[in-house]
């Protein structure tokens, strides 16, 4: 007899639904919802079997009353899985992740929020050298929101590199504002080569530290980003 304590799934019309206690299978099976060639996981075997192959499920004697073919069955648990929402990991069969409670259901596509964390924050990192492009720093970022439009954190992610990249637009109009007032001068370049180095600067250590951040699993913001995409 199978473990009554352990978590049991059941699949209904493709889609796996659970974990519940045997006891709540029993009832299910009283109540009609689960028959015999509906497929259930047993925790104890960790396979797929027909809700008749249950010792103890179904009475004896109506064991062979069922000569349908079953369905086939669902996919076995496979590799682990991460929630789109908040990065935790679950196993295949999870239909809620086990950290957050979101839908883990695979019909949406999208990207891994470690992927969209590492994509952006090495994005700002890359910023002094692709700064001459100008559009190019914010390559990354921008694929990253197209691809996990439906997950808040990978969208909460590119929207604090487009902040961090905004802020350092806006910083490099500045110096080089002073740098054309200050042209009558000499001083006028030397701040301006200063403080474009310091932005460069700036772009390497916050993107290193992002980088780290998210090595450890930890939340991070970008220090003296403005807040312009809520």
């Amino acid at each position: 007899m199978s473990e009554s304590t352990a978590n049991w799934y059941w699949s209904q019309r493709g889609t796996t639904l659970g974990p519940i206690d045997f006891d709540e299978i029993r009832r299910l099976v009283e109540a009609g919802a689960i028959a015999r060639d509906t497929y259930v996981f047993d925790p104890a075997r960790r396979e797929w079997i027909a809700a008749g192959d249950v010792e103890g499920l179904f009475p004896r004697v109506a064991a062979a009353a069922s000569d349908s073919p079953p369905p086939p069955p669902p996919p076995p648990p496979g590799a682990p899985v991460f929630c789109r929402s908040c990065g935790a990991r679950n196993e295949a069969i999870a239909v809620r992740c086990t950290a957050c409670g979101q839908d883990m259901s695979p019909k949406r596509s999208g990207i891994d929020p470690r992927v969209a964390e590492i994509v952006c924050r090495a994005s700002v990192l890359a910023t002094p050298l692709l700064a001459a492009t100008i559009v190019g720093p914010a390559i990354g970022p921008a694929i990253v929101w197209a691809i996990g439009s439906e997950n808040p954190r990978v969208v909460g992610e590119a929207k604090q590199a487009f902040n961090c990249l905004l802020s350092l637009v806006i910083a490099a109009a500045a110096v080089t504002t002073v740098g054309l007032v200050g042209m009558c001068c000499l001083a006028g370049p030397v701040i301006a080569g200063i403080g474009y180095a310091l932005l460069a600067i700036y772009c390497i250590v916050v993107g290193i530290m992002g980088l780290v951040a998210s090595s450890d699993g930890r939340p991070f913001r970008y220090p003296g980003a403005f807040t312009i995409l809520k």
